[in-house]
């Protein structure tokens, strides 16, 4: 529909590797070995490194959350330039950061949790079952998420998406 989209996961990762500032934090809180020799994040090494250990996700999410949290504001800033009145900002969690409370709706998308591991699978090929799980008990469940919501979308491969987004697009530009 034309609505620009902040993809906060994508942007993490793409500053994770770029943002000399934040790739240096990283290596001093997690070692040379939270990158491979070619640059890329390691992915696997981190996964270890945070789902194993609270104090250590939150470290990372300390020095990630704020460098992502600047980029998101230079974003609004220049679709805000470009004449857009609405913009989305995707991002697993919203809620359990607060972040969501600077936002002027929140939508929540939800499915079954053996939906969201198995499209998890297919996504993160490199990931085991017993990983996703891992990260989805790490997370707040959704029918606490429900209670801050503006809006709830079904993604249960049963429910029809389409007439759902419509319907809270409409809602937003009107």
């Amino acid at each position: 529909m034309g609505v620009p989209v902040y993809d906060a996961d994508s942007r993490a990762k793409s500053l994770m590797k770029n943002h000399p500032v934040l790739k240096d934090s990283i290596v001093k809180q997690f070692g040379e070995e939270a990158y491979t020799k070619e640059g890329e994040i390691n992915r696997g090494y981190l996964a270890s490194k945070i789902y194993n250990q609270a104090e250590a996700r939150e470290k990372l999410n300390g020095l990630v959350h704020p460098v992502v949290a600047e980029d998101y504001k230079n974003w609004c800033e220049l679709n805000v330039e470009k004449g857009y009145r609405l913009t989305i900002k995707e991002a697993a969690l919203l809620i359990e950061t607060d972040s969501y409370k600077n936002l002027d709706a929140l939508i929540l998308v939800t499915a079954p949790d053996e939906l969201k591991i198995k499209r998890t699978l297919l996504r993160d090929s490199f990931r085991s079952k017993e990983e996703v799980e891992k990260i989805l008990s790490s997370q707040m469940p959704d029918i606490l998420k429900a209670k801050a919501a503006n809006y709830v979308v079904i993604n249960d491969d049963k429910n029809l998406l389409l007439p759902q987004i419509l319907e809270i697009y409409h809602k937003l530009v009107n």
